[in-house]
Formats: structure tokens, sequence, C-alpha cells
């Protein structure tokens, strides 16, 4: 059984994104486009108590990070700095691995405001703004 996640979104209202049958066909004999869609948004809503714990405690490791990255953030380092002492944070404070959620995303002046930036490869200069969106 290949189980696909296929349905809408409530908060977006947009259809999750399936791959093409063409992408599929032969590798499994039955396709199943329901199931998990309903078991993903139920895991969205309920959380047990354990899983609020470790919601929380990744929480506070990404402040603290994120405080980490304030502190030291100074013009003449470039993006990829940013992401560095973030990701040093979290590894040495709370020995998180090397494994993040997501790329980081650390732009400067134009990047700043780029959906889904990811070259943080720029230098910062003194005045710009600095977005950062990063997580542990």
């Amino acid at each position: 059984m290949l189980y696909l996640n296929l349905g809408v979104n409530t908060d977006s209202k947009l259809t999750t994104a399936v791959p093409e049958e063409e992408k599929y066909s032969g590798v499994c004999e039955k396709v199943d486009t329901t199931t998990m869609h309903d078991i993903l948004v139920e895991s969205r809503v309920l959380k047990t108590p354990e899983e609020l714990v470790v919601m929380r405690w990744a929480s506070w490791i990404t402040s603290e990070a994120h405080c980490t990255v304030m502190q030291k953030i100074r013009p003449g380092q470039r993006e990829s700095q940013l992401e560095s002492f973030f990701n040093y944070d979290c590894q040495q404070k709370y020995f998180c691995g090397r494994v993040a959620p997501y790329t980081s995303i650390c732009g400067c002046g134009p990047g700043a405001g780029t959906l889904h930036y990811h070259h943080n490869d720029k230098w910062m200069k003194d005045g710009e703004v600095v977005l950062t969106d990063q997580g542990h």
C-alpha cells in the first residue's frame, strides 16, 4: 500500500501537492490518498503532554540561540556567520547535533526581504536590515 498525503490544508485552504501518478504507478497495487492526510491533520491539532514538553524545550533552545546571534552580530560579517553562531550555540549548549529542521535563512539588505532566501553569502553593512529564520 502506498499512502499519499492528499487533502486540503485547513489553514491555507490549499490542496497538498502529491507526485503525478506516472511517478508511482507500478510501485504498489493500491494507493490510499485519504488516510495519511487525516492522520497528519489530527497530529497538528492535538499534542500529548510529552510532545508539548519537547516543543517547549525546542523553543527555549531556539530562543537562546537567537539571542546569541543578536549579541554577536556586527557589520562586516557574512550572513553565513550568523548561521554558524546559531548552530554552534545549539550544539555546544544543548548537544543538538548537526541536524536542523530546515535550512537556515540569514539575509541582509535585499536578501532580508526575499522569501526562502538561502544563499547566506553576503557581507553585512552597518545599518542594513537583517532577517534570520533558524530553528532547532
